[in-house]
């Protein structure tokens, strides 16, 4: 996608809401871009949150330059879609024909629209160099204004697990329309061909880590008392599966296994899952920290030995908790998402193994716990088993070229 390596002298990235304390890869991400010489403004079709400013501090993104929709702004779309009645038409059109059987989907596509067209609008309007969708689902509708107006500027879209979840009609036209595709999530290859999208324009690109960060906390120190760390990141919904986790936790204490368990993330289900963890009697053998920053969770990871990650999540994929983790030297227990063998090396770094038995994931720990030397051959091979093309900073510099963004002059 790089003509030469024309300077991008702004770029924006859409997407639904920013910044979201579950998505802090976003925020990680555009900060990697900015530190790398890129000039980036966020647009959300959604408002402001109420926990923007808190989530700012936390991800460190309160200079992150960012516009929400407002009721004027919706407002505006709407009179720009009256001034524009052919492409406004044009686009309900296709919605209602395309999304007829799904009427959910067309019911949220009708609901984002006039943000849409507001934004369409601003672009014409202020002429950003380069536009990018983070989220290639619902924002879609912005890129197929712009491509139906023919409008001078430069398009890609991201496609992860959620987008080829809704795998939207009008994403597929964005997609072998505009003028890249970043494929996050590996296994949905299929979707592109079907779209019909040149293979020639797909940058294959997972989600990176911050390796500065996560890892910089080694060596690790030594069980203090004997005790051995657990550790569960992750949205507590139930998809997630955490109550797995306690149960792991249950039947390590149950065999008399010295364990604590941590949980690092915030949801509905955390009630659920303290009163799970008091029925099980875990007491002081389990800690919700709810959400935590990047440099808070790289400390954790770095004092914990062992990652749970037993997720049932539909469109889980290459999960940055085990990249992170990895880096960390900690010891992953995950389960069979498609591509984890990416991240972890079964039976060599970690373990790859169905959520159906919690006795089978206690087993497997005390053996590795109660083998030192064993132990430390596993936690400097997970630190091993995440490459230097899963960092932030490779993420930043392939982006960067291949959205054709000119580095700045140094001297």
């Amino acid at each position: 996608m790089n003509e030469g390596g024309t300077s991008v002298k702004r770029l924006w990235y859409i997407t639904m809401a920013f910044p979201v304390p579950s998505e802090a890869f976003l925020s990680a991400e555009l900060l990697a871009l900015q530190s790398a010489g890129a000039s980036v403004s966020v647009k959300t079709l959604r408002g402001r949150r109420g926990d923007a400013e808190e989530a700012s501090l936390q991800q460190r993104v309160e200079h992150v330059k960012r516009d929400h929709a407002t009721f004027g702004k919706c407002l505006r779309g709407i009179m720009v879609g009256i001034f524009h009645p052919v492409m406004t038409l044009s686009i309900l059109a296709h919605l209602c024909f395309t999304l007829a059987s799904k009427p959910v989907l067309l019911a949220a596509c009708i609901r984002w629209l006039p943000r849409s067209l507001q934004l369409w609008e601003s672009v014409r309007l202020e002429r950003p160099s380069h536009v990018h969708l983070f989220w290639g689902h619902f924002p879609s509708m912005v890129a197929w204004l712009l491509l139906y107006s023919n409008e001078d500027v430069s398009l890609s879209m991201s496609l992860g697990a959620y987008d080829a979840e809704f795998a939207l009609p009008i994403s597929g036209i964005v997609a072998r329309r505009c003028h890249g595709v970043r494929l996050i999530a590996p296994d949905r290859q299929q979707l592109l061909d079907a779209w019909e999208v040149p293979p020639e324009r797909v940058l294959h690109l997972p989600r990176g880590i911050d390796q500065r960060l996560f890892g910089s906390h080694l060596p690790r120190p030594e069980s203090p008392g004997n005790q051995f760390e657990l550790i569960s990141v992750g949205r507590l919904i139930p998809s997630k599966n955490h109550s797995f986790s306690l149960r792991v936790l249950h039947s390590l204490l149950g065999n008399g296994f010295p364990a604590h368990l941590q949980f690092c993330g915030a949801g509905p289900n955390r009630q659920s899952l303290e009163d799970q963890a008091e029925s099980l009697g875990l007491g002081a053998s389990v800690t919700f920290h709810g959400h935590v920053s990047h440099p808070t969770l790289a400390e954790l990871l770095a004092k914990s030995h062992f990652l749970l990650f037993p997720s049932l999540h539909q469109t889980e994929r290459l999960p940055n908790a085990v990249k992170e983790a990895s880096a960390c030297g900690c010891i992953c227990l995950a389960t069979p998402t498609p591509g984890i063998e990416r991240l972890i090396a079964h039976n060599e770094s970690g373990f790859i193994l169905e959520a159906d038995a919690p006795a089978h994931w206690a087993k497997r720990i005390e053996e590795l716990a109660k083998d030192s030397e064993r132990l430390h051959r596993f936690q400097t091979a997970a630190r091993r088993q995440l490459g230097a093309d899963l960092s932030l900073q490779h993420t930043a510099r392939r982006l960067i070229d291949w959205w054709g963004i000119a580095e700045p002059h140094q001297g």
